[in-house]
């Protein structure tokens, strides 16, 4: 369906949104799931909707790079469940010497700049690619918060070489995967098709909304969102947001069920 979407903008524009919308939503609920089947269900709604948001930003090739990385991640992640309650308790039995909200101001600028430098290198600048405005900001958060997890004992240098040489190994797979789906899918989906800048800030922006929330929701007590405003979205997060029970009054209404 690319050829077709991409001779319709305002299609993508809507697209990309409705990828955005069901990303943060995943991702929100996910992070306050107490069940593990729920987290990985909730977390396949949020990459689902990730991979909408880069069809809308006219990031094909990407999209089918991300389908085929979270099904191997996926796979993995189900295999590995039943070993979570004692990852979970050996991650809170260990004490933090430092806090994500200072991985976030610390380590995402300097994430950002490695993906942009790194980007550069690949052929794949931020200003020309279709979508990557957006997507070099995701893959940058996504990098805070894998550093922060190696920092959080404590920040040493030979933890900051190691957290360095995994940062930039990370980004150079990921960005040397973009350029080979790209070369391989060339001629096949559109290339070039961008949404605007506008829309491509404002999806940014609220991307770095929700990635600033969700470090507030595991850092308990001492994230930067108010601590009522904090336990007030964890409950609603909690439940879903009441989604599927408006859908079954929806339904009922309409005569689709009991």
């Amino acid at each position: 369906l690319s050829p077709l979407l991409v001779s319709t903008p305002s299609a993508l524009n809507f697209l990309a949104v409705a990828g955005a919308i069901t990303a943060a939503f995943g991702s929100l609920v996910m992070l306050t799931q107490t069940s593990v089947k729920r987290a990985l269900a909730y977390s396949t709604i949020a990459q689902m909707g990730f991979m909408l948001l880069q069809c809308g930003l006219g990031a094909f090739s990407l999209a089918a790079l991300h389908l085929v990385a979270h099904s191997l991640y996926k796979a993995y992640a189900f295999l590995s469940s039943g070993s979570t309650v004692g990852t979970i308790k050996r991650l809170e039995s260990t004490p933090q010497a430092t806090t994500p909200t200072k991985a976030l101001w610390g380590i995402a600028p300097a994430s950002l700049l490695l993906i942009c430098i790194l980007s550069l290198g690949f052929g794949l600048p931020v200003n020309e690619k279709p979508g990557f405005l957006v997507l070099g900001m995701v893959l940058s958060m996504a990098i805070t918060q894998l550093l922060w997890g190696q920092l959080r004992t404590g920040v040493t240098a030979g933890k900051t070489a190691t957290a360095a040489v995994f940062a930039v190994t990370f980004s150079s797979i990921y960005l040397g995967l973009a350029l080979v789906f790209e070369i391989l899918l060339a001629g096949i989906v559109p290339m070039g098709t961008s949404a605007g800048p506008g829309l491509q800030l404002m999806i940014g922006g609220s991307l770095l909304i929700l990635f600033t929330v969700s470090i507030s929701l595991q850092e308990g007590g001492r994230g930067p969102v108010p601590a009522r405003l904090r336990q007030a979205l964890y409950v609603h997060s909690l439940n879903g947001f009441y989604l599927n029970t408006l859908a079954n009054r929806l339904c009922r209404s309409l005569g689709l069920a009991r």
